[in-house]
């Protein structure tokens, strides 16, 4: 039997659209692996009634039908809300690709299972993209383009707040504007150098400048109820950015003073009938085999 954990992770990060990804410990799925006469999939956790048991339909089925024909066992704990923008999908398919991989010994490279990662986030979204499955796999912070850029997060602590609603990647792709205006290419062109630069020179105030966007998040966050109150409470709580995590509805915000942050955000969407959950995340080394 093998057993791992997958963590959720945040894609897009403000500018970064399809691009950058970014790993982390809080919440965290739990999978078991072992052979089988048939693959079955058994859903326990709080969040377990909220994906499909049928094989074909869970990113975590198809993950494994792509890999092998033989029967497998798996029973996922889901932990990471489905629809939060926090790769509750990415995670289940992540987490398979790792456990099939090592329970047949397959050998695959950590980039040979992010494709068939990416295939399962496919049969999640409608569309392949890898900006959580790679940060998943990898961990830490990842750019990704033709090729993953794995860069290691400096001891940043990440506030994420998940408004208890859902929003399905496939629809929010549909409102990301097809043009855009040169000045608003200048700005992220900015904001994306910003975030990475604050990587590097571990300089938390300038990453969470760098969470800003002046294309997508503009467009989708007009679909997400409480967002423009919970950023505005953010800042003013002391957070030096606060953006959407992946499509939403889920936010996520850097700050010094992150609990204080965190119930900013939980007051400004209470006030609107909001219930939401709040995480102080750090950054995750990405999918790990526990036994």
């Amino acid at each position: 039997m093998i057993k791992l954990k997958a963590p959720a992770t945040s894609a897009n990060l403000g500018a970064g659209y399809d691009i950058f990804g970014l790993a982390l410990n809080k919440p965290t799925d739990h999978m078991k692996f072992e052979r089988a006469k048939e693959t079955k999939i058994e859903l326990k956790g709080k969040y377990g009634e909220k994906i499909p048991e049928e094989v074909r339909e869970n990113s975590a089925g198809v993950v494994i039908n792509e890999m092998t024909d033989k029967g497998v066992r798996v029973v996922i704990e889901k932990n990471i809300p489905p629809g939060s923008g926090l790769g509750s999908s990415a995670a289940s398919a992540a987490g398979a690709a790792v456990g099939i991989n090592k329970l047949f010994d397959l050998g695959f490279s950590r980039r040979e299972m992010l494709e068939f990662a990416a295939l399962g986030e496919e049969a999640a979204a409608g569309e392949k993209h890898y900006d959580n499955v790679a940060p998943c796999l990898f961990g830490d912070f990842c750019l990704v383009d033709d090729e993953v850029v794995s860069i290691e997060v400096p001891d940043f602590r990440f506030v994420v707040v998940y408004p208890n609603s859902s929003n399905l990647t496939s629809e929010a792709r549909k409102l990301v504007p097809k043009e855009v205006e040169i000045d608003e290419l200048k700005e992220n062109v900015g904001f994306a150098s910003k975030l990475l630069l604050g990587l590097y020179e571990e300089d938390l105030e300038l990453f969470g400048q760098g969470l800003n966007d002046s294309v997508v998040v503009p467009a989708r966050s007009k679909k997400i109820e409480g967002f423009e109150e919970a950023r505005d409470a953010a800042l003013g709580a002391g957070a030096f950015g606060c953006t959407l995590s992946g499509s939403g509805p889920s936010m996520i915000a850097v700050g010094r003073n992150e609990e204080k942050i965190g119930m900013a955000m939980q007051d400004a969407l209470k006030e609107l009938g909001i219930s939401s959950e709040v995480y102080v995340a750090e950054p995750s080394k990405g999918v790990t085999i526990l036994e």
